[in-house]
């Protein structure tokens, strides 16, 4: 074909408008999968989203090109909330350079109606829930908490509605009460809905009676009450296209944490501050780019579709707070951050990530607090229904004037086998090695599939006199429970850990762990009692 006719061909392609929008959206389970009673009560159970739910994410007006690129967009932005275990768009050609827009959809379950008994790494949970996350069909959330275990108790209510207003605002409402008193936060802002949106903002609001705690081996040894209220809102607009965009934003922020006395068996040890008043501002900018979208299964979940996003991101911000401390001067602090993350895939079903982030204030020549923290993700998919993932991170903080940071490992944070903060420093390092495997087992909706594991630790500790030099090492096996219909992206876990060190001439027994989520995700690290 001559070039001016391919020419002509990519013109007309590039030119087909949006003439009409088509949205299905089905139960958890469709009429012919509902051949049993499981099936029948969890569809009787839940109201289908509503089709103005949908609409309403779609951001495509009529009459406006359209393309391939455009859809798959809108298929991740379904995908990513947590209505729809399944989510699916197409274009139908209708002739005239027009198409119509093909939405289709399946619900999970969005019932939330538990009481649960969690443990993890000698530490008990017991759990009540009841709530909504998809109320009546509208998207919005509504949901009642109870939880008590080893150091306190909580209860709180909690409402979202993502698609408040306009539909293109999200109001968040949470409060409750624990052991050391009330909280409350009130959020309300306009997020980035898709790659090309060019704005974004919003305010929020705290307040909180806690207790900032400290551990020795597991223990609470050390605790400052504190009262805590805030407000911060930000303003951010962005350019460019699916594949390379930027962005400029802004922030500000004004708070005043009021402390006690610290209590406890090493009460002497910790270095409280007087109440404390600051005031925030500061600009930021960012870039994002995109190599390319790809749909995964079985990496970090069992069933769902998991939408990778390859290339390179990264951040920078910097301002100043302005600190005003009881029984100190004020002080005018400059402040900086910044983060990079990268995500590839340098070989057929290999990707790996990286990410490094770090923040510091200072005052006069000195820093007054900084944090860092690093992170590289490898999985390989090219054995048959497995996933070999490896993962490092470090994380690592100092703080002079406020409370003194605290870092704990343990199995309820990555390090399986050791009770949760069962070691605690101001450094530590976390290497997670697993092969997830995929069994044909599937009992109703739920899929089962095994891991193998190796996890190992280092902690810097004065106190304890742990250093990097002592590695803390684990290994075990566990069962991964998933269910797109039901649970959405996130498995169950269930992990067996045999501690394979003495430690300060410690020793450690087999544990079993119960928790949801992976201990490391493809661009994270998550361990959710």
């Amino acid at each position: 074909m001559p070039i001016a006719c391919l020419c002509a061909v990519a013109a007309e392609a590039q030119e087909r408008r949006l003439r009409d929008v088509s949205i299905e959206t089905r139960n958890v389970f469709d009429q012919e999968e509902a051949d049993n009673w499981f099936y029948r009560v969890l569809n009787y159970l839940h109201v289908p989203t509503k089709t103005e739910v949908v609409d309403r994410v779609v951001w495509f007006e009529r009459g406006e090109p359209i393309d391939e690129d455009d859809v798959a967009q809108l298929e991740r932005v379904l995908r990513r909330t947590r209505w729809f275990g399944e989510a699916e768009a197409s274009l139908v050609d209708v002739g005239d350079d027009e198409v119509d827009l093909v939405i289709d959809t399946r619900d999970r379950f969005s019932l939330v109606a538990a009481g649960t008994l969690s443990f993890v790494g000698g530490e008990a949970r017991v759990q009540g829930t009841l709530g909504e996350l998809n109320l009546f069909g509208t998207g919005k959330s509504l949901v009642a908490d109870f939880r008590r275990d080893d150091e306190d108790s909580r209860a709180s209510v909690s409402y979202v509605d993502p698609q408040i207003w306009d539909g293109r605002h999200r109001l968040s409402l949470s409060g409750g009460s624990t052991d050391e008193g009330p909280f409350g936060s009130i959020d309300f802002r306009r997020p980035f809905w898709f790659r090309e949106d060019p704005r974004s903002y919003g305010v929020n609001a705290r307040f909180s009676e806690s207790d900032a705690d400290y551990f020795e081996r597991g223990n609470t040894v050390a605790s400052v009450p504190l009262d805590s209220v805030s407000a911060s809102g930000f303003f951010t607009f962005a350019k460019g296209t699916i594949s390379e965009r930027e962005t400029l934003g802004a922030s500000f922020g004004i708070g005043r944490t009021e402390y006690e006395a610290a209590r406890g068996v090493r009460a002497a040890d910790i270095r409280v501050p007087g109440d404390t008043d600051t005031l925030t501002a500061s600009l930021s900018a960012s870039f994002d780019r995109v190599d390319e979208f790809r749909k995964v299964r079985q990496l970090d979940s069992l069933d769902f579709v998991e939408d990778l996003r390859l290339g390179v991101d990264g951040s920078i911000r910097g301002g100043a707070v302005l600190r005003a401390e009881d029984g100190r001067s004020t002080q005018f602090q400059p402040l900086a951050s910044s983060g990079l993350r990268a995500a590839l895939s340098p070989w057929d079903d290999t990707y790996v990530t990286a990410a490094a982030s770090g923040s510091v204030r200072w005052y006069g020549d000195r820093p007054r607090g900084w944090s860092g923290s690093g992170a590289l993700h490898v999985f390989n998919q090219s054995l048959p229904s497995q996933t070999l993932a490896a993962s490092v991170t470090f994380d690592a903080a100092f703080e002079s004037q406020d409370l003194p940071p605290l870092l704990t490992l343990g199995e309820d944070n990555g390090l399986r086998g050791y009770p949760a903060r069962e070691f605690a420093g101001s450094r530590f390092v976390r290497l997670n090695l697993e092969d997830r495997i995929m069994t044909p087992v599937e009992i109703l909706s739920f899929h089962v599939g095994l891991v193998g594991f190796f996890d190992a630790g280092w902690v810097h500790s004065t106190r304890t006199g742990l250093s990097m030099s002592d590695s803390i090492t684990s290994a075990g096996f566990g069962i991964r429970i998933g269910s797109s219909n039901i649970l959405g992206r996130r498995p169950l876990r269930i992990d067996f850990a045999w501690p394979l060190d003495e430690v300060r001439g410690e020793e450690y027994d087999f544990s079993i762990s119960f928790a949801s989520g992976q201990v490391f995700s493809f661009f994270g690290n998550s361990s959710i009692l």
